[in-house]
């Protein structure tokens, strides 16, 4: 969890990065168009992404240079940032609370009361929240690096950045960073196998057992080993687009 939320907020600075080499306008993070919209994250995102890039004390020469250009808006991985990313962060809160939660909780059966003096057979031991919890973080987190990769395609494109391709000049021998972006791109096919529903996927595959005395069960053991795919090809996806960002 603690990976998820500090790959969540290195995502928020790496694409105020990237809006400020592409030329954005911060105009879509203004914080009235949030309360309009008011949720968490999405309000959170805009602020991290106006305290970056509209420091009175740092002003940014890059977007003093632009301020008075044609351009009505930019690109649906720029502008959306909030909406995108902040749901992430939302997600992962929410995923926080439910495994907060579960590490405390007594998921035996039978349980004992001993004030009751009673043993009682229920389902506590069924693992359907960490489970569901899981797989919403492994989608919300690839989400980052779907978002890293487009932007990162926006980088290299001299069409699209006005920059030079592969952010290199004279190229021919020096391919500058087009194997980097078809690195992002393909964690990001690998990616969308990972972070596909654990839960989901064994409820389609479920074999009664026992003469059909086991009825269904999620697998919240193996949930994770799904879940650390995902955030480790996330991280390469940011890394990767904080490296065109700093070229």
């Amino acid at each position: 969890m603690e990976k998820a939320c500090y790959l969540a907020r290195q995502a928020d600075i790496v694409a105020g990065m990237t809006l400020e080499v592409l030329k954005g306008t911060t105009r879509a993070f203004d914080s009235d168009i949030q309360k309009i919209r008011p949720h968490p994250g999405q309000g959170q995102v805009a602020k991290r992404i106006r305290a970056i890039l509209n420091s009175p004390v740092y002003p940014s020469q890059i977007a003093e240079s632009h301020r008075f250009c044609n351009r009505v808006q930019d690109a649906y991985t720029l502008r959306c940032c909030p909406q995108v990313h902040g749901v992430v962060h939302d997600t992962i809160d929410f995923v926080k609370g439910i495994i907060t939660t579960e590490m405390n909780s007594a998921t035996d059966n039978p349980l004992v009361f001993v004030e009751r003096s009673e043993i009682i057979s229920s389902g506590n031991f069924h693992g359907e929240y960490p489970a569901k919890a899981l797989d919403y973080l492994a989608i919300a987190v690839h989400e980052l690096g779907n978002m890293s990769e487009r932007r990162v395609e926006r980088l290299v494109n001299p069409a699209q950045s006005g920059l030079p391709a592969f952010l290199v000049h004279n190229g021919g021998l020096n391919s500058g960073f087009m194997i980097a972006h078809c690195t992002a791109a393909a964690l990001g096919k690998c990616c969308i196998v990972v972070q596909c529903p654990k839960v989901c996927q064994h409820s389609q595959t479920f074999f009664p057992q026992s003469l059909r005395t086991k009825c269904t069960a999620t697998l919240p053991p193996s949930t994770p080993c799904r879940r650390l795919p995902a955030r480790r090809t996330t991280s390469p996806w940011a890394a990767l687009r904080h490296g065109r960002c700093c070229r």
